[in-house]
């Protein structure tokens, strides 16, 4: 990645991101998931409660995601507070809060900003979840692996009285009072400073530390962090930031980089790279820029970085072993990308705590999820049966007295697995309570119809002709109930079919759209086979198979438009089958034959994939056996007319 001045960085970051920011702040309305809510001013309004200048401008790391903390003070909270201090209740109508703001804007614009990033946050409906994470310090990994709570400063020149109201300060306008002692300027740099760290302090930590809603709190705070990104080459020239602040906002950016469109990702990157360039060396925060480096570069580029050099000797402590570690899951995933499946198994198959007999809790965590990771990688190289015997492992190891979750993801693979394996009926039994689940929309309900779907064609027969039984219609009918029901969803999101635009639609939601489509298509053509279904209504579902792995945006795509062509060659066969005349008989044939030998030259190339459940063995194998009853001449001899 070519590196980039903080300058020139902030420049290409700012004249991409603020006309969608200006355009984001004039709507008074913003959808968060599930609910409408109605935006007011508040939140970070009130740090612009005057305060004097303080010549103290550090902030706790809190942990960096995964770094260590580093406690200045050792008198404990009493001398902090938590985010919660500056978050008030609004009780201003917006249309009065935004007269107020345009009085302002022209003469105090750092306060227009505030008011701005406020406002973005959701004023009066700020999300419960958002309430809950900054009523409460916030939690980060030690050295030896452990959680410890880490607060805001009141060093940082934050109002100390008792107001919590951020409404009651806009109404007395000292919020808008920035050079009240004639120090103006410094004023607004401790402002800057301050609402920076507090968007650091706010961002969600690693998913580690903080595995649930990451996603969702990521993507709400990020616009806000976004918005005091700008500030920070002029408080780096002025020399406002510690090298201790200069981490953390080094580690906020790259914990970004997790979420957004591509375009941030990269910048993000760029940014934190400028910084380490020039702030104090630290080895656990390179080797942190370095893992989502390899990731954003795999992810949004579709390229391998060249292999990093593994710091063995960080590994000194459990912190450093989770870095360590970290990096070599990141190797793994390289290997993935070029469908090296022994390769990605065996970075990670020795992974092992500091003191194996009391791992700290970090590489607790950790180790379930490279153990997990491990599996899916033996799965997704199609040996079905040691990945259930390693997911069965993992599925026995959760302590639930300890609190441990039952991840979906987990469930998921495992469901997977026992459709590979011919037993969708267990597969079904693991994912049918997700239909209690209001929201139907999990990667559970995919895999509870792709269970169904299966389960379905194990009452599906060809002798003494084609039929199916009754047990199999209503495994089909659920199948397709879950998935309309689904896909209702995700085309009612919003820029969901456009496919070059902000990554608003999450990747795994459009793998779960694509997954959704298949389970139609296959059950319209197990219709038309068993049950006299529609041979052009099963065609034309798998022309929107096609057109839904173009949403998906993978760097390679060649295998799953391999799938398509072959069964849409065995439905041109059929069709061919039914003709009235010999003309439009050979056409089918010929157009078969030529669909079937494109899939097998994509194949021969690409290789096969196992992502989608069933579309590696099983669905091949079926089409197969279609067109040859149908008179097709078989794939083998195909083949060796294309070599």
């Amino acid at each position: 990645m070519p590196k980039k001045s903080i300058h020139q960085a902030i420049r290409s970051l700012s004249s991409n991101f603020n006309p969608r920011y200006q355009a984001w702040v004039q709507t008074e309305h913003q959808v968060i998931p599930n609910k409408v809510v109605t935006t007011a001013p508040m939140t970070v309004l009130s740090l612009m409660s005057y305060a004097a200048p303080s010549t103290t401008h550090t902030v706790h790391n809190r942990g960096v995601r995964c770094l260590p903390n580093n406690h200045i003070l050792a008198t404990g909270p009493a001398l902090y507070r938590t985010a919660s201090s500056y978050i008030g209740n609004s009780t201003q109508s917006h249309n009065e809060a935004r007269e107020k703001f345009e009085q302002a804007k022209n003469e105090f614009p750092f306060a227009a900003k505030l008011l701005e990033i406020s406002i973005m946050w959701g004023g009066d409906a700020l999300p419960r979840m958002m309430y809950d994470r900054a009523s409460s310090p916030r939690k980060g990994w030690n050295t030896q692996g452990e959680i410890e709570e880490v607060y805001l400063e009141d060093g940082m020149g934050f109002q100390g009285d008792e107001t919590r109201d951020a409404i009651q300060y806009l109404k007395s306008e000292n919020l808008l009072i920035l050079d009240s002692n004639g120090d103006g300027d410094r004023d607004l740099d401790l402002l800057k400073t301050r609402s920076l760290m507090l968007m650091c302090h706010l961002f969600p930590g690693s998913k580690e530390i903080e595995p649930f809603h990451h996603k969702d709190l990521g993507r709400l705070q990020l616009r806000p962090f976004q918005c005091v990104v700008e500030y920070i080459p002029e408080l780096l020239e002025k020399k406002l930031l510690s090298a201790r602040q200069q981490h953390e906002v080094i580690a906020t950016l790259l914990e970004s980089s997790n979420f957004s469109d591509r375009d941030w990702k990269l910048k993000a990157l760029i940014i934190a790279d400028s910084m380490l360039a020039t702030t104090a060396p630290d080895e656990f925060l390179q080797a942190y820029a370095e893992i989502r480096r390899k990731a954003v570069n795999r992810q949004v580029l579709g390229r391998v970085c060249p292999e990093p050099y593994l710091p063995e000797r960080l590994v000194t402590c459990p912190i450093s072993n989770f870095l360590y570690w970290k990096l070599r899951l990141s190797k793994a995933q390289d290997c993935i990308h070029r469908d090296d499946f022994d390769g990605a198994t065996r970075e990670v198959s020795e992974f092992a705590p500091i003191n194996p007999t009391k791992p700290s809790t970090l590489e607790h965590i950790f180790g379930k999820e490279i153990r997990f990771e491990r599996a899916r990688f033996v799965y997704l190289s199609g040996e079905f049966e040691e990945a259930k015997y390693l997911l069965d492992q993992e599925l026995k190891a959760i302590n639930y007295e300890r609190r441990e979750k039952l991840h979906d993801s987990l469930i998921s693979y495992l469901a997977g697995v026992h459709c590979e394996t011919g037993n969708p009926a267990e597969a079904i039994r693991l994912t049918e309570p997700v239909l209690a689940d209001t929201k139907g929309h999990s990667r559970l309900h995919v895999s509870l119809a792709e269970a169904c779907l299966h389960h379905g064609m194990t009452g599906c027969y060809f002798q003494p002709i084609p039929y199916m039984d009754e047990t199999a219609r209503e495994q089909f009918s659920t199948a397709k109930g879950i998935c309309e029901t689904v896909l209702q969803r995700y085309q009612s999101m919003r820029n969901f079919d456009t496919i070059n635009g902000r990554d608003e639609i999450a990747k795994a939601d459009r793998i779960n759209y694509l997954r959704l489509t298949t389970i139609i298509a296959r059950i319209s053509f197990l219709e038309a086979i068993f049950d006299g279904g529609d041979l052009s209504d099963a065609f034309n579902s798998w022309v929107a198979v096609s057109n839904a792995i173009k949403h998906c945006q993978w760097t390679k795509r060649g295998f799953m438009e391999a799938i398509s062509q072959l069964t849409m060659g065995a439905i041109e066969k059929c069709l061919a089958h039914a003709a009235k005349s010999d003309a439009k008989s050979d056409g089918h044939t010929a157009m078969s034959e030529f669909l079937v030998k494109d899939a097998l030259g994509l194949l021969n190339r690409e290789g096969r994939r196992h992502l989608i459940v069933g579309l590696g063995v099983i669905w091949p194998q079926f089409t197969e056996n279609v067109r040859v009853m149908h008179g097709g001449r078989l794939a083998t001899d195909l083949n060796a007319e294309l070599l």
